[in-house]
């Protein structure tokens, strides 16, 4: 019994040991607009409302931007002073993946509670 033990103690070593050597690193391609909506998080259109996705490319060509500038904006009807959130993301092509750079966030007051425009101003 303990021969047995040993035996299946040991195959079990040897399976595990294969788990520590890692493959060679595979780059999963994940586009602007996912790594936006990925840092977006649960909290984006966690009620029903309306939204637009702007996406600017810049760089040298059309076919292959370096660079993504990337704007969200959302009503927040459950909200009784903010009308509307802007997140405003700038994005860089580097080591072969897309990295989120800048990330700037913005809101539009509901009116007579303070800005009407985007803006950094908190609303009251």
């Amino acid at each position: 019994m303990d021969q047995r033990k040993g035996f299946i103690v040991g195959l079990l070593a040897l399976l595990l040991s294969g788990c520590q050597q890692s493959p060679e690193r595979f780059v999963v391609p994940v586009s602007p607009l996912q790594l936006v909506l990925n840092d977006l998080g649960d909290s984006f259109q966690e009620s029903v409302s309306n939204f637009s996705i702007q996406q600017r490319t810049l760089g040298a060509s059309l076919e292959s931007p370096d660079s993504v500038i990337l704007v969200v904006d959302e009503d927040t009807p459950l909200d009784d002073s903010i009308a509307a959130q802007q997140v405003t993301y700038k994005l860089s092509y580097q080591q072969q993946q897309w990295r989120i750079i800048d990330k700037h966030t913005q809101q539009r007051c509901v009116s007579g509670r303070g800005s009407q425009q985007f803006s950094d101003d908190l609303c009251r």
